[in-house]
């Protein structure tokens, strides 16, 4: 089974988004840092990215560029407290789907049901 890499530098908001995904049944492997994804990236059959725009070592949208090179069709899932209009302003939203902070656990589960599929 694919897992899903979860970039979130708050321990709270990683957590809590972690154990929610893993309760639906999904395999999830949280990481703190951009480097710490792409070490897992290299190690790990990862079925979708869901990032942070901002960690605390790289951007969210600069580690789907690193990522990119390695797994050019990896499905992303942008998670930020800025909203839409700031991201498209910055170029970020190109790249993946986006949820704006606080959002709805179960809107989450349907992005990623509809990349993975049912756990």
């Amino acid at each position: 089974m694919k897992c899903i890499l979860l970039a979130e530098d708050d321990d709270a908001v990683r957590a809590l988004l972690s154990r929610s995904l893993k309760r639906k049944g999904y395999s999830v492997v949280g990481v703190k840092t951009a480097a710490e994804a792409l070490r897992v990236l290299g190690d790990e059959d990862v079925g979708i990215l869901i990032t942070d725009v901002g960690l605390p070592d790289m951007s969210g949208p600069d580690l789907v560029e690193e990522s990119y090179k390695g797994l050019p069709d990896l499905p992303v899932i942008f998670i930020s407290g800025y909203g839409p209009e700031e991201l498209e302003r910055r170029g970020f939203l190109g790249k993946g789907r986006f949820l704006q902070k606080p959002f709805d656990l179960n809107a989450l589960k349907e992005m990623v049901a509809d990349v993975l599929g049912p756990p």
